[in-house]
């Protein structure tokens, strides 16, 4: 009974501390940023002191610490909260190892301390389990002290604590995909943190227990798929797990670019090192592309794998030898997205994976004729790849804005059609806001980075001057969305027209400055200026009424600036009689 009351108390003072840590916080930050203050440093020195004094009591791991699943939970957002003091104040050097050592200590005892204890009921009423609660503190920590971590007990520890997860099947069950993402990150952080050439063994010991756990539930869903048993929970089992295999490359990834050890080997030697979260993807991809050929259809899995392909991106910029893993993530991402089409699911996917592309080959793919032949293979692989997903997204808005836009685009003149529309279904309505939003999305960014590309993009099968046709009908979907009661799509369409309006003035001014660009450059950036000048000019009048139609009281609030940016612009490319 007195040990449940301590308990209790101690919960109460450790939300105290964690009701405070906000302005704490902003004292220290402020005392770090300008050291020069007697009073303010006076003011911090005591904080300091009294966290430390609250830690190493902690440290000590009193048992009415673990009595109470709340107090389990108020010690590791204390964690939390102040893991910057206990990694970078004056007493950092006492204090993060007793930090690193109970964190671990949480999480550990988090899942296992309340298992068929009276204090059970308490779980079902908390917003978090001591568990997140015990993961998001370990996150923390590793991410500002890893140094803490990397001795090899400790990295035996961190890897037998994931191996648990797969170990204890009601274990498995019982912890969140967010709790596993949040340590997994916290793991990665410090792996990056070893000697290089110790990263791709730690990772691949570490990654091993959720891949090949990942192959046995695609056994397992296949056998029961035979015998037609239910499938819905394995199906959820498989996107989680692929899921995490996307968390550790991610945030390996992350890690290393964050950290100094890519700096400190130099460039030389980083051309020399196979990515280490490649490995991960070359190991997961038998099992991932098996899912994508025959589990594709299935929403919750095709999903996760195309979210695993966009974080896979990155990675097959740094080797040569992956072009033929494009390709094939191009092929089984057309028959995802192709069947998405066919049940009216979300595109956003398919969107973030072309985006994600371009972010990664789109500085290449401008200056393609200045690559170096041994790079230029993986180069031309990504421009066919973003060609033919434009294209494909072109032709899904085409599909879902019904037989008048499909006219226009078989008449490939890029004229505006009037005729009326009969109405839609909400299925219909909200694929055609998805692939109208990620064609936008696309272009604007192709214009705002990239717009050499534009004069470049040629998919198989199209016309030479395709990226003129896919310009001129996108900017009259633009103008035809102006008014559209779809916010989100009404709303990328002015920033494509208002990015697309600036272009053209953008050529202008750069005709009349010093410029680096090649010939070839400067003439492709000049023939998509002049398309787009060409197509808005014909209807700048109609652009302008439309849209102030709209800010007439008919647009909601995130509609006014960008309103507000294709009044400018399309004013500011306008002569003095058009104004």
């Amino acid at each position: 009974g007195s040990r449940g009351n301590t308990s209790f108390q101690l919960e109460a003072a450790l939300f105290c501390l964690g009701t405070v840590s906000i302005e704490i916080m902003k004292a220290i930050d402020s005392n770090w940023e300008m050291d020069d203050n007697d009073e303010i440093a006076a003011i911090v020195t005591h904080h300091e002191e009294n966290l430390k004094r609250c830690l190493v009591s902690l440290g000590t791991r009193p048992q009415n610490l673990i009595s109470n699943p709340l107090t389990l939970s108020q010690a590791s957002q204390f964690l939390r909260k102040y893991a910057k003091v206990f990694t970078r104040s004056s007493v950092a050097s006492e204090t993060l190892a007793v930090a690193a050592d109970l964190c671990m200590y949480f999480f550990s005892t988090s899942l296992t301390s309340f298992r068929g204890k009276p204090v059970e009921p308490i779980l079902s009423l908390m917003t978090s389990s001591p568990f997140t609660e015990a993961s998001l503190a370990v996150q923390s920590i590793m991410h500002r002290g890893p140094s803490k971590f990397t001795d090899s007990a400790a990295i035996a520890a961190l890897q037998g604590a994931w191996g648990g997860f797969y170990r204890d099947e009601e274990f498995t069950r019982s912890v969140t995909r967010e709790d596993r993402k949040a340590f997994c990150s916290g793991v990665c952080t410090v792996l990056s943190a070893l000697p290089s050439e110790k990263w791709c063994q730690v990772l691949s010991t570490f990654a091993s227990p959720t891949i090949e756990y990942l192959e046995a539930l695609t056994t397992s869903l296949e056998e029961a798929a035979t015998a037609g048993n239910d499938e819905s929970q394995i199906i959820e089992r498989i996107s989680c797990e692929i899921d995490i295999v996307t968390c550790i490359i991610r945030s390996f990834d992350r890690a290393l670019n964050n950290s100094d050890s890519l700096r400190l080997l130099g460039n030389d030697s980083i051309a020399q090192i196979q990515h280490p979260s490649l490995l991960i993807v070359q190991r997961s991809w038998p099992c991932i592309s098996h899912l994508a050929k025959n589990q594709g259809k299935k929403e919750e899995i095709a999903e996760s794998i195309l979210s695993f392909f966009r974080h896979c991106i990155p990675m097959l910029r740094s080797q040569l030898d992956t072009r033929v893993l494009l390709n094939e993530m191009g092929t089984y991402t057309k028959t995802i997205g192709d069947h998405m089409l066919s049940q009216h699911g979300s595109l956003d996917p398919v969107t973030d994976l072309i985006l994600e592309v371009l972010d990664v080959f789109g500085a290449s793919l401008s200056s393609i004729d200045d690559v170096s032949p041994a790079d230029q293979p993986l180069s031309v692989a990504a421009g066919e790849f973003l060609g033919a997903f434009t294209s494909w997204m072109h032709q899904a808005c085409l599909s879902s804005m019904g037989p008048s836009w499909r006219g226009n685009s078989e008449q490939m003149q890029g004229q505006r059609p009037f005729e009326s529309r009969t109405s839609d279904s909400d299925d219909d309505v909200q694929m055609q806001t998805d692939a109208i939003q990620g064609l936008f999305q696309i272009l604007t960014k192709c214009l705002q980075q990239y717009p050499v590309i534009m004069a470049k993009i040629h998919p198989h099968g199209t016309p030479e001057n395709y990226g003129d046709i896919l310009l001129r009908s996108a900017l009259d979907m633009a103008i035809d969305s102006i008014n559209s009661n779809q916010v989100d799509t009404c709303r990328a369409a002015m920033l494509f027209l208002s990015c697309s309006a600036e272009l053209p003035i953008q050529s202008l001014q750069m005709d009349q400055s010093n410029t680096t660009d090649s010939i070839m450059v400067l003439e492709s950036k000049r023939h998509v200026s002049n398309t787009i000048e060409n197509a808005i000019s014909r209807q700048r009048l109609d652009i302008v009424k439309k849209v102030l139609f709209g800010v007439s009281g008919v647009f909601h609030r995130p509609l006014l600036d960008p309103a507000a940016y294709v009044l400018f612009s399309i004013l500011r490319g306008s002569t003095i009689l058009e104004a």
